[in-house]
């Protein structure tokens, strides 16, 4: 009869790891009781519904939840999936137009750059090729259909304000004109629209709705106002034509044979401004330009739904995603698919890239007046609707572990800096002890 005896060498390695792992699990639930201690001292997180998820990439492991598997209006978290489409589906550089060079004419069409003459970029070479065609050569605009200018859900009041620009094949000056007032005299960018202005001290609004009328009061003088416009395949020849200082014209009829296809900016360069300035022209943009690459058109709910079947099944909760931006409120996440998604990313391209292209707390971005230290710790997306504040990305900790979190808010009836202070609070928290 065989008998198994344990010595009193492998009782004393059997009790250590008993009590390892007993350390392991008692400081883990420690460590979950410590942050709901946090929480609940910040009283304003009972006053509405509040989510939090965060993941020690470091072990595998997560560290707390709350809500996290309740769904959350994002806000301009929603940047972050259109990021992780765009990485998946775009190149290194922004498709611009195509193109067919037949005889002496120049067929083109837009792909949905948002960069094309827009003051963010000086380097603009979609709009060189263009210039740096031959006298004799005819250039033709060739625009079949556009896409919707305005997104699921979002509020149709909003058209005069320079985050919600309409939405367009081929967008000019991130189809905005920007405005200076100086006195009794008005400068406009672009210049086609100077007969399109006046002073008038009853003008309610700085736009018409329904034309590219612009309206200034006298005490706006010595101003600047950024407009969006309304935007059309014509007007866009016309702009093109007063910039080029040739004739361009517009064709709606024929189709292009060829897919040449010219590319513009560093990837990396746009994607950067979208999340640091929460850019939503350039986040809805990249929607369009991710359904012409893949052949979908201008149909971005198909291009939506490829992306959430091809890589985003596995989230523990489905995404509800309806825009690029975060404007609509119709988008729904989870703290816990939050951070699933930000896993992800810095799979896909590595912390060091992350720090680049994320708003940094402290140093750059819309959190550049929040979470500041001497060594950078917050690195994460922004995502503001009123009564919604969310936050999402990675956490540097004093010990060295990079955490990936999402802290999300909605229905609160305080200001944003009383939200945001008791975040920072929470944050500062983790920072110092994990």
């Amino acid at each position: 009869m065989n008998r198994s005896f344990i010595t009193p060498h492998s009782f004393i390695l059997l009790s250590i790891l008993i009590i390892v792992n007993s350390c392991a699990t008692t400081k883990s639930f420690l460590g979950t009781r410590k942050i709901d201690k946090q929480v609940t001292k910040q009283g304003i997180f009972s006053e509405h519904f509040t989510g939090i998820a965060i993941f020690d990439l470091s072990t595998d492991s997560w560290i707390y939840q709350k809500n996290a598997s309740k769904y959350f209006t994002p806000a301009s978290n929603t940047k972050l999936i259109t990021l992780f489409a765009s990485l998946k589906v775009l190149g290194e550089k922004i498709p611009s137009i195509k193109y067919q060079l037949k005889n002496d004419t120049l067929l083109f069409s837009g792909m949905g750059d948002p960069t094309f003459l827009h003051p963010d970029f000086q380097n603009q070479p979609t709009f060189d090729f263009l210039n740096n065609q031959n006298d004799s050569t005819i250039i033709v605009y060739v625009s079949c259909e556009e896409p919707k200018k305005f997104g699921s859900g979002w509020a149709w009041d909003d058209y005069i304000y320079d985050f919600q620009p309409e939405l367009s094949a081929f967008p000019i000056y991130g189809n905005i004109a920007t405005i200076n007032s100086l006195s009794d005299s008005i400068n406009i960018d672009p210049p086609l629209f100077k007969e399109s202005i006046e002073f008038n001290d009853k003008a309610e609004f700085p736009r018409e709705k329904n034309f590219n009328y612009f309206l200034m009061k006298k005490e706006t003088a010595y101003s600047k106002k950024q407009i969006p416009f309304i935007t059309s395949p014509l007007l866009f020849t016309h702009l093109l034509s007063d910039t080029l200082n040739r004739k361009v014209l517009l064709n709606d009829s024929i189709k292009l044979n060829q897919n040449n296809t010219l590319f513009s900016v560093s990837s990396n360069h746009l994607y950067a401004i979208m999340l640091k300035r929460s850019d939503n022209f350039y986040a809805e943009q990249l929607l369009l330009l991710g359904s012409q690459m893949k052949g979908f058109g201008w149909r971005t709910d198909i291009y939506r739904n490829y992306i959430i079947n091809k890589y985003l099944k596995d989230l523990p909760q489905p995404l509800k995603w309806k825009d690029g931006s975060g404007l609509s409120r119709y988008n729904l996440v989870t703290p816990i698919s939050m951070v699933t998604l930000l896993k992800k990313i810095e799979s896909e391209i590595g912390f060091e890239k992350i720090e680049q292209l994320f708003p940094v707390g402290g140093i750059s971005g819309t959190i550049k007046k929040w979470y500041s230290a001497d060594t950078p710790y917050v690195f994460a997306k922004t995502g503001t609707l009123s009564n919604n504040h969310s936050l999402s990305g990675f956490i540097k900790t004093n010990s060295g572990k990079l955490l990936a979190f999402s802290f999300m808010n909605n229905n609160y009836v305080r200001t944003n800096n009383d939200i945001k202070e008791s975040m920072q609070y929470l944050l500062e928290f983790i920072r110092d002890n994990y």
